[in-house]
């Protein structure tokens, strides 16, 4: 599903969600909204959406950005939703799919729906899976997206090329199954995947684990990052490595993009 599909489809489910939440006497519900960590492009998107939607339909959005994509970050940030006893929907991008689960049952136990978007809990099956008592999950297919990407380097850098993948941390399920995706592609395709880091969202580590990883492998010739942190420091490093060198010889493909290193 798009990304822009999905935006769509969550105005959809919120005007769904409407009926469903407790009566009230006026017909302006309050709906939660906690996006994975702020700021992000891709949240910045989606919260757009969000608050179009709200205002199609009339409904008031409490949007709580994290600091962090972290869920002692998120968690408390919910709880405190939970507290006020106004919230009547909550839709919230989980940081982890198995430490977010508490919070998230205890904003269903307190009788509010719970939807997540672009990652789930559990296995992400809310009708028979681990997790059942969130409303709906709303994202992209990130096991196909991660072997598309790196299908594309597979196609730009042909059969044995060497890779590295920039990925988070485990737990977070988009960036889980990208992973997944792109190492099955890379079984497909003839790629070697050299080594796999986790940066922990920071753009900084990213950068210093790719150039360390660059440095001590120099027969790497693609990058896959699993987001827009690991894609920045990524990038950031490649440059850097051929900013001062002594002209290029070879090149480093990051999300598509042509970087030239020195010799």
């Amino acid at each position: 599903m798009s990304k822009k599909f999905a935006i769509i489809f969550l105005a959809l489910l919120i005007l769904s969600v409407v009926p469903m939440v407790n009566a009230q006497d006026d017909s302006n519900y309050t709906i939660a909204f906690v996006p994975g960590v702020n700021p992000d492009p891709f949240y910045i998107t989606m919260a757009s959406g969000v608050n179009q939607a709200a205002s199609d339909l009339g409904v008031t959005i409490i949007q709580q950005d994290p600091e962090r994509f972290d869920v002692t970050v998120s968690a408390p940030i919910i709880e405190a939703l939970i507290a006020r006893g106004d919230i009547d929907a909550l839709v919230t991008a989980p940081n982890d799919r198995a430490q977010s689960i508490p919070v998230l049952q205890e904003a269903y136990d307190a009788g509010i729906p719970v939807i997540t978007v672009d990652t789930f809990i559990g296995d992400g099956n809310y009708a028979d899976g681990e997790v059942t008592f969130p409303l709906s999950y709303i994202g992209s297919d990130n096991t196909q997206g991660g072997y598309i990407a790196c299908a594309a380097l597979a196609d730009a850098l042909g059969e044995g090329a060497k890779i590295y993948i920039q990925n988070v941390r485990p737990g977070i399920s988009t960036t889980d199954q990208r992973e997944d995706g792109c190492e099955a592609a890379a079984a497909d395709r003839g790629l070697e995947v050299v080594r796999i880091d986790y940066n922990d969202n920071s753009a900084d580590t990213a950068q210093q684990q790719t150039s360390a990883v660059l440095q001590a492998n120099p027969d790497i010739t693609g990058i896959f990052a699993t987001n827009t942190f690991g894609a920045l420091g990524a990038g950031s490093a490649i440059e850097n490595a051929g900013s001062g060198g002594r002209g290029a010889s070879r090149a480093v493909r990051c999300l598509g993009r042509e970087h030239r290193l020195p010799a």
